[in-house]
């Protein structure tokens, strides 16, 4: 290490200031080891909700599911036609209300 010395004041050539980029490191190091602590998952299957069922629940949507299996148009159809029958249904109460008013 060398020292330099003027005017009574001696100064070490290897420190820096307080404050500096070192110290800015260390503090973005350290707040990106909490950030990453802090978001581990849970602790235990319990922690996670519902027992841990999370594998339970995806399984229901894949093709590994067991039971009925049935086509995402066939529901989408019978979906529509239940709304079509409903509202053809209400339409039919009117015309048959207006017919027994008279």
């Amino acid at each position: 290490m060398s020292s330099s010395k003027a005017s009574g004041i001696v100064k070490n050539a290897g420190s820096s200031a307080p404050g500096g980029p070192k110290s800015q490191i260390r503090r973005r190091a350290a707040a990106e080891k909490t950030a990453k602590d802090s978001n581990t998952g849970p602790a235990g299957p319990r922690a996670a909700g519902a027992d841990g069922s999370t594998p339970t629940l995806l399984k229901l949507y894949s093709d590994e599911a067991t039971g009925f299996k049935v086509d995402p148009v066939v529901v989408m159809v019978l979906s529509v036609g239940f709304i079509a029958s409903v509202f053809a249904l209400h339409i039919v109460a009117r015309v048959l209300k207006n017919f027994a008013s008279e």
